[in-house]
This record gives structure tokens, C-alpha cells and sequence, in this order.
């Protein structure tokens, strides 16, 4: 099973060698590399891209580190983790202290790997022998769309390059190794007009439109080309649910053209990451992504021209008012973050009357003693002669 190591800033490896006291290699990810100590908190080594060394100078980063795979399903790879990096793929033997570096890409970052043998090895005493022998696999593809494949039983290792996803469609690829054959299934799916990568918040925007989708089984031949052995292809039709559903009033896109921006820009980029175990168990994280969800803006171009003309309108009411230009330029950020709602607060908390300066004729704010046009101060008021009323 491959683990994600994003959740943790170092991964423990716990060893017992030979019946020997107990080894712990510490992974750091920051710095791409494993660190051993005893159980007395003593330092063997380091062991990184160029092996097992003593001194820590002298380790060599893996890089990034993508996956770590410990069980890899192949007897001649096992106990070695499978340790895939942005560039390299290597079986790391802790115990022996080897690192053996089976894929070393210059260029290209390695984006996706599987590892195939069947059946796995802890289900081999439950299930019947196939009939066909499978090879043990490993395949990773690079930004490049390269398909590097790593077989044993014999040793093999094969590269083959597919073509590249077209606008509006997807592709998903699998492999596997037989003792005479390699075969890739291919299945493409095509949805016209629709990014295929488009956001979940829009599912129903598109959800009802014709798909179609074709599948292919194809046999790697001697010049690493492939050859088709098996093909069918199917069309889903339009989908008429939509029918059935309550339409959206028609003042919506003008009533959420007010709403905040951000509401859009976070529904874009978080949609997609809200398990359900959190939307539809967590109250308050519901009622905040549902009212976002309702809320958020349909027509982004009116929306965008709304608060730039918010921020305009503050802007020029708060110029001449100003006591301080952080000040400014925070209020008229707010306002267009929150549109219509950020024009209201910063009415309600600036009522600050403005008179005519005397100096230069223009506008100034009553907070400051000088003009924030010119700089002269307001006019004092000449006292005029008091007047006794002397009453008996």
C-alpha cells in the first residue's frame, strides 16, 4: 500500500538486525535523506542517494520525495522499500545498507507509479494457480507522458511513449506483464465543448451532456510500438434529468454579482478536496461551504466590474478623508474583497464630514488638523468681543 508522506515532516523505520539491539532510521524530508541511530540515541550513518555513509556531509539528497512503498510484491525486491522521488525511483535494503537506483529521469518529474505481480503475496495460499504466468512489474510515468517499465523474471527494463490527452478529453492507462507479452489498456473518454478537469461545484452544468468513450487493449510489439488486439467504443447519450429539476431564479446571477469574490475564487479551488465525512457530518463546516456554494457569484465578469468600481467610489470618498495612507489603501482592498458588503462597512465606520479647505478649494476631512491636499492647517476662528449684560 503506498502512503503519502505529505503528513509528517519525517518517517521512523524500526529495525531489529540479527537479534542485535534495535536500529531506528529517521527519513527527513526536508532533507531527502535517512539518519540511524541505536536505542542509546547513538548515530550510524546516513544512507541517501549514493548509499550508506558515516559522515552527514557526504549524503546525497533522494529529492522530493513522492511515494514510499514498502511491500513491493516481488520476492527478488523484498525486504527493499520502493522509494520514488521527483526524479528517481530507487530500492532502498536498510538492513544491508544498499540503495539501488532503478529509474534516474534528467529532465522529466516522475508523476504516477504502480507496481504489479500476481497474485500478491499474501493472498498466494488462497487462491488457485493462474494459468497464466504473470511477470512482477513496476511502471512510472514522467511529465513527458513516458511510460518507463521495470520487469524481472527475466530482468527487462522498456520504455514507451503514448500520446498526449487532447483538449476536452482523458485518458486513463493500465499494464501488465505476461512470460511472452506486455498489453496496455488505453480508455479514452471525450465530452465535447467540456474541460475534462472541470471543477465538482459545476458537476451539474455538464453532467447531462453526451459523453463518448472508447477502450482499447493493445500488445507491446518487438519495436515498441503498439499493436491493437481488442477494441470497443460506446456513447452515453444527453441526459434529460435536468428537466425534472426546480430552475434557479432568474435575479440569481444579478443578486450574487454583489457577493464577495472570494466566495467564487475558494468554491473553485476547494470543492474538489471536501470529503464527505466533513460536508455532510461537520455542521459548521456544511452551513459555511453551503453558504459559499449558494451564495458565490455566477457571473464572475459583472462581479470583478462591481468591485472595481467599489473600490473606485471608496477610493475617491476616502482620498480627501484620508489620516493615513495604510489606512487607504485598507479600506479600499476590504471594499473590493467584499463588494457590496465592504462598501457598507466602510460607510458605516468613515462618516466623516468633509469641508472646503481654504487654502486650496478642495476637499478635506475634519480628523486632521492640516490639509491632506495641501498641508495647511484649518483656519482658527477669530474670537470676537464678549459682551456683559450687567443685570441689577
Amino acid at each position: 500500500m503506498a502512503i503519502e508522506p505529505a503528513f509528517s515532516e519525517s518517517l521512523n523505520c524500526i529495525f531489529y538486525p540479527d537479534g542485535n539491539d534495535r536500529e531506528v532510521w529517521r527519513y527527513n524530508l526536508p532533507k531527502g535523506c535517512f539518519a540511524g541511530y541505536t536505542s542509546k540515541h547513538k548515530i550510524i550513518g546516513h544512507i541517501g542517494l549514493n548509499g550508506f555513509v558515516k559522515n552527514k556531509a557526504e549524503v546525497k539528497s533522494f529529492g522530493k520525495l513522492m511515494h514510499w512503498d514498502r511491500q513491493t510484491g516481488n520476492k527478488k525486491l523484498s525486504p527493499p522499500a520502493l522509494w520514488v522521488t521527483d526524479h528517481y525511483a530507487c530500492l532502498i535494503d536498510i538492513p544491508n545498507r544498499k540503495v539501488d537506483v532503478i529509474l534516474k529521469t534528467e529532465t522529466s518529474k516522475i508523476t504516477k507509479y504502480c507496481v504489479r505481480n500476481y497474485p500478491e503475496p499474501r493472498l498466494r495460499a488462497q487462491v488457485a494457480a493462474p494459468t497464466i504466468k504473470y511477470r512482477p512489474a513496476m511502471g512510472f510515468v514522467t511529465e513527458d507522458n513516458i511510460h518507463h517499465l521495470i520487469l524481472s523474471e527475466p530482468e527487462q527494463k522498456l520504455d514507451v511513449t503514448l500520446p498526449k490527452e487532447q483538449p476536452g478529453q482523458k485518458t486513463s492507462v493500465a499494464f501488465t506483464a505476461t512470460e511472452n507479452d506486455i498489453f496496455f489498456l488505453i480508455a479514452t473518454f471525450n465530452q465535447t465543448g467540456i474541460p475534462i478537469r472541470k471543477r465538482f461545484s459545476d458537476y451539474d452544468e455538464y453532467a447531462n451532456k453526451e459523453l463518448h468513450a472508447q477502450t482499447g487493449l493493445y500488445k507491446l510489439n518487438q519495436n515498441g510500438t503498439l499493436d491493437m488486439v481488442n477494441h470497443y467504443e460506446w456513447t452515453r447519450p444527453e441526459s434529460k434529468w435536468k428537466q425534472f429539476l426546480e430552475p434557479e431564479p432568474k435575479s440569481k446571477p444579478f443578486v450574487t454579482a454583489f457577493s464577495p469574490p472570494p466566495y467564487d475564487w475558494v468554491w473553485r479551488k476547494y470543492s474538489d478536496y471536501i470529503s464527505d465525512y466533513y460536508y455532510e457530518n461537520s455542521i459548521p463546516i456544511s452551513a459555511i461551504f453551503g453558504i459559499i456554494k449558494e451564495s458565490r457569484p455566477i457571473n464572475t465578469p459583472f462581479n470583478l466590474l462591481i468591485s472595481l468600481a467599489i473600490m473606485g467610489f471608496v477610493l475617491w470618498h476616502a482620498l480627501p478623508r484620508r489620516t493615513s495612507w495604510a489606512k487607504l489603501i485598507f479600506w479600499v482592498i476590504l471594499a473590493g474583497l467584499l463588494n457590496l458588503a465592504g462598501l457598507l462597512i466602510y460607510l458605516a465606520l468613515n462618516h466623516t464630514p468633509a469641508i472646503k479647505c481654504p487654502a486650496c478649494g478642495k476637499k478635506r476631512g475634519l480628523e486632521m488638523d492640516n490639509c491632506s491636499q495641501c498641508g495647511c492647517p484649518l483656519p482658527v476662528p477669530q474670537r470676537k468681543p464678549t459682551d456683559l449684560i450687567m443685570t441689577n
